[in-house]
């Protein structure tokens, strides 16, 4: 692939001229940018949906108590809400501006030219929307851990326990039964 893009480099440079080779390379590097973009922007509207948090937003949690966890999640909601509207800004300033370059170089370039420069730009997106599933599958996997109450409670004893004891046992330990004489 680095040998087909020297060579087709080479031949923009002969026939076009050495600004429009810079301007194909532009536009490579603007539709990555997009493509990668508009998979942040939807991994990020994924986990906003799903009420996950990705973890380069999770903030570290010096204070317990549930005031305080409720503060860290509403603050993590509306760190996550910042970042997708960020992106989105981002992704408007790069649409501009591919626009822009592609009105450009479609003056210049024969339509034979063109096709090729845009398959070959088009080819990265498919890789990284893979990439960006992947990593919100491991994140969404990762929170749907539940624990299995046939697993909490371990019976150390040769006795068997009624179901009452096993119900009790599997509140864990803060658990307090009151006695009401």
């Amino acid at each position: 692939m680095s040998n087909a893009r020297e060579s087709l480099r080479y031949y923009l440079s002969n026939l076009y001229g050495e600004d429009v080779s810079t301007f194909v390379r532009r536009l490579s590097d603007l539709r990555k940018k997009k493509t990668q973009l508009l998979t942040n922007l939807a991994f990020l509207s994924r986990c906003r949906n799903q009420k996950v948090t990705p973890k380069y937003l999770r903030l570290k949690r010096d204070i317990g108590g549930a005031k305080a966890t409720r503060i860290y999640k509403r603050a993590e909601e509306a760190l996550l809400r910042e970042q997708i509207q960020s992106t989105s800004r981002q992704l408007d300033q790069n649409a501009n501006t591919l626009y822009r370059l592609h009105l450009k170089l479609a003056a210049t370039l024969s339509y034979h030219d063109w096709q090729k420069i845009d398959t070959m730009t088009e080819s990265l997106k498919k890789h990284l929307v893979e990439k960006q599933t992947a990593k919100f599958q491991r994140i969404g996997n990762a929170k749907q851990y539940k624990l299995d109450p046939s697993r909490t409670v371990v019976n150390l004893t040769n006795k068997t326990l009624p179901p009452e004891a096993i119900s009790i046992l599997e509140k864990g330990g803060n658990f307090y039964r009151y006695n009401y004489y």
